[in-house]
C-alpha cells in the first residue's frame, strides 16, 4: 500500500507528545492508534483533490461528530473476528460498545457506510505497536447487519513521519504529523493515490460514530419490515399486552385479523407475551416449523396475559403462527433481545449453570459420604465384630484342650502315677486360655474402636457436607439435581445404630471370655489342690467392656 512520504508535526502544551494516538475513519474502515502519554486538542477531517471529501469531528464527547462520505477507500489487510446482527427495532439499538480502552485523544472520520478504528503506541525508540478494528455494513435489508474485523501492525515515528506495516502486507504504509492531524497518501481501489488528513476525536466518539452505523443498519431493516402498532389491530377493545420487556424490543404483533406474517428475527432470546379477553379457549405460536409443534400460551383458566420465554434459534426471515380456539379478542407480541441484554442473559445463564454444577457437586459429595455410612463403615465393624468371634471361638477351644488335660491328670492320679506334672501343663493351659482372651479385648480397641473412631469422623464429615448442599441448593432453590439424597437424620441414625450394635456385640464376647478364663484358672488350681503340688496359680483381673470416644 505504497504512501507518499511527508512532513508533520505534532504538538501537546506546545510540545510534541511522548506517544502518538492515531483514529482513522474511511469508507468501511475505523482505525485508531493510542499513546500512553498525550495532550492534543480537537480536530478536522479535510480532503483534497478529485478524489477527496471533508469529514467534520470535535474531540469532546458532548460534542456531536458530523460526517460527509468520503469518496476514497484505505485498504488493509484485516481478518473478521467479530460479526455482530442488527434487527429491526422499534426502539432504537443499544449503545455500540467495541471502542478500545480509552488511553488519550485519537483522530476520527466516518461516512455512511464504516467506521475503522487504528490504534498503537509509541516505544522506545519510536517504535510503534499496533492494532486495526474495521466495522461496515454488510448485507441487504431486512438481513443487513455491522461486520468487525481485525488486524496487527507494527511501524516506526521518525521526527515527523509515520511508517506502518501490516500483518499480511508487504508494502508499508507512510504518512506525517501536521499538527492536530496526521495525513496518509492511500492507493484507492483504481489505482490512484489519496491524501486524506484525518481529525482529533476521542475513543468515545468512535463508539458513538459506531453505534450510528448500527443505527443505520437497524433502520434499513426496519424501513422493510416493521411491528405493527397493536391499537391497529383490534376490530374492538385491546386487551392489555404486558408491557416489553427490559433489554426487549417489539418485531412483532398478531391478531385475529393477522394472525400469521414474516418476522425478522436475529437468533436472540425471545419473550413471547399475549393477552385475551372474552371466551378464548386457547392460544398457541409456533415460529418456523419446529419438531414440537406450537407452543401453548394461553388456556381457559389460566392469566388472561403474560410472557413465555423462547431460546430464539431462528435467524432471518421466519413465518410465524398464532391459533387460536373459542371467540374473544386476543394480542400476541414478539420481543427479541438485544445485543446488550443477550450478553446479560448469557451471563445470567452462566451463572445458574455454575450454581446448579455446584448444587450437583454438593449433592454428588453427601451422596458418597450416605454410601459410606450406610455401606462401607459397617461393613468394616461388621468385619471387626467376626474376628472378635474368631477370638472367641479360639478361647472355647483352649478351654476345651485344658478340661481334656485335666481328665489326664484325674487318670493319671487314680493310677497312683505322679500328677505334679499335669498340673504344670494344666497351669499353662489356663494361661493360654487368658492370653486369647486378652487378643480378643485387644482386638476390640485396636480394630474396633479404631474403625468406630474413623466411623464417626465420617458422620462428621457427612454434617458438614450436608451443610454445604443445603446452601447451595438455597441459592437455587428452584432447581431439582438429578443425584438422590436421602435425608441426613435417617442416615446418622442408621450409621450410630450400626456403631452401637458392635460395640454391644463387643462387649458380648468379652462378657462371655471372662467366665471361661476365670473356669480355666479354677480347673489348673483344683488339680493343684488335689494333687498337692503346692503352686496355685493367680487369676487376672476380669476383662473390661470397652467404649468409644464421645
Amino acid at each position: 500500500m505504497p504512501l507518499r512520504r511527508g512532513r508533520c508535526t505534532r504538538r501537546g502544551h506546545g510540545q510534541r507528545a511522548a506517544s502518538v494516538l492515531l483514529c482513522v475513519m474511511t469508507s468501511g474502515l475505523f482505525l485508531a492508534a493510542c499513546g500512553a502519554t498525550h495532550n492534543a486538542h480537537a480536530g478536522s477531517f479535510t480532503q483534497s483533490s478529485g478524489h477527496r471529501a471533508a469529514i467534520t469531528t470535535h474531540g469532546s464527547a458532548s460534542q456531536p461528530i458530523t460526517t460527509i462520505v468520503p469518496t476514497t477507500t484505505l485498504t488493509v489487510p484485516t481478518t473478521t473476528t467479530v460479526l455482530p446482527t442488527t434487527t429491526p427495532a422499534t426502539t432504537a439499538p443499544p449503545p455500540a460498545t467495541t471502542a478500545p480502552p480509552s488511553v488519550g485523544h485519537g483522530y476520527l472520520a466516518s461516512n455512511a457506510s464504516g467506521v475503522s478504528f487504528l490504534q498503537f503506541s509509541e516505544g522506545p525508540g519510536g517504535s510503534l505497536t499496533g492494532s486495526i478494528y474495521d466495522d461496515s455494513l454488510s448485507g441487504s435489508p431486512p438481513d443487513e447487519s455491522v461486520s468487525t474485523e481485525s488486524n496487527s501492525f507494527s511501524g516506526s515515528v521518525a521526527g515527523h513521519q509515520l511508517t506502518l506495516n501490516f500483518e499480511g502486507q508487504s508494502t508499508a504504509v507512510f504518512g506525517e504529523l501536521k499538527g492536530d492531524a496526521i495525513e496518509l497518501e492511500l492507493l484507492q481501489s483504481d489505482g490512484s493515490l489519496a491524501e486524506v488528513t484525518f481529525a482529533e476525536a476521542t475513543p468515545g466518539d468512535y463508539d458513538e460514530a459506531l453505534g450510528a452505523l448500527q443505527q443505520r443498519a437497524s433502520t434499513d431493516n426496519q424501513s422493510v419490515i416493521a411491528p405493527t402498532d397493536p391499537a391497529a389491530l383490534c376490530s374492538q377493545d385491546c386487551p392489555p399486552l404486558p408491557s416489553v420487556p427490559s433489554g426487549y424490543y417489539s418485531v412483532g404483533v398478531f391478531s385475529p385479523s393477522s394472525p400469521s406474517d414474516l418476522v425478522n428475527f436475529a437468533q436472540r432470546p425471545l419473550q413471547v407475551c399475549y393477552a385475551v379477553t372474552g371466551s378464548v379457549s386457547s392460544l398457541a405460536y409456533e415460529i418456523g416449523s419446529p419438531s414440537g409443534g406450537p407452543t401453548t400460551l394461553y388456556q381457559s383458566g389460566s392469566s388472561p396475559s403474560g410472557c413465555v420465554a423462547d431460546n430464539g434459534s431462528d435467524s432471518g426471515l421466519t413465518d410465524v403462527a398464532i391459533t387460536a380456539t373459542g371467540s374473544g379478542m386476543w394480542l400476541v407480541q414478539i420481543d427479541e433481545a438485544t445485543v446488550t441484554e443477550v450478553s446479560v442473559l448469557q451471563q445470567q445463564a452462566q451463572v445458574q449453570q455454575q450454581e446448579e454444577q455446584a448444587i450437583d457437586q454438593a449433592a454428588g459429595t453427601v451422596q458418597s459420604d450416605v454410601q459410606t455410612l450406610t455401606g462401607d463403615d459397617p461393613n468394616t465393624l461388621g468385619d471387626d465384630v467376626n474376628s472378635l468371634g474368631d477370638d472367641l471361638n479360639t478361647v472355647n477351644n483352649d478351654l476345651g484342650s485344658e478340661q481334656n488335660d485335666y481328665g489326664s491328670f484325674q487318670n493319671d492320679l487314680a493310677d497312683n502315677n505322679d500328677a505334679c506334672g499335669d498340673i504344670s501343663g494344666l497351669d499353662q493351659d489356663a494361661q493360654t486360655v487368658a492370653g486369647d482372651g486378652q487378643t480378643l479385648w485387644n482386638d476390640s480397641h485396636s480394630g474396633l474402636l479404631e474403625d468406630i473412631t474413623s466411623f464417626q469422623r465420617d458422620m462428621a464429615t457427612a454434617r458438614a457436607d450436608w451443610a454445604a448442599y443445603e446452601n447451595a441448593q438455597a441459592v437455587l432453590p428452584g432447581y431439582q439435581t438429578a443425584n438422590s439424597v436421602p435425608p441426613l437424620s435417617s442416615t446418622l441414625a442408621t450409621a450410630q445404630a450400626a456403631i452401637n450394635n458392635s460395640i454391644n456385640q463387643a462387649n458380648s464376647d468379652i462378657d462371655q471370655v471372662n467366665p471361661i478364663i476365670a473356669q480355666a484358672y479354677a480347673l489348673a488350681n483344683k488339680a493343684d489342690q488335689t494333687g498337692h503340688c503346692g503352686h496355685p496359680a493367680s487369676v487376672p483381673p476380669a476383662l473390661k467392656h470397652i467404649a468409644p470416644a464421645s
